[in-house]
């Protein structure tokens, strides 16, 4: 049986193209662990990195929407500006 492996080399150049379902299902398992992460460093009354819990809440809420309007508006040169407290 052949690995599928969906790459090309161009040039010496070698490009490699991940199939959608695979990049959906490593994103679906990040998220369980940043989840994971999450239960346990709040049961043992740690602080969660504010950035985190930002994405996480708006994946809960399902509007991922209005996740990239919040992050045109933390675009910065200088410092970032951020709108609300990193504590929840």
């Amino acid at each position: 049986m052949a690995a599928e492996h969906n790459r090309k080399i161009e040039h010496d150049k070698t490009k490699s193209k991940v199939p959608v379902d695979d990049l959906h299902l490593a994103s679906e398992a990040l998220i369980k662990a940043l989840l994971l992460r999450q239960k346990y460093i709040t049961s043992s009354q740690q602080s969660f990195h504010c950035t985190t819990k930002r994405y996480l809440s708006v994946l809960d809420s399902g509007s991922v929407k209005l996740l990239d309007s919040e992050e045109k508006q933390y675009k910065s040169i200088h410092t970032p500006v951020f709108g609300k407290s990193c504590i929840f």
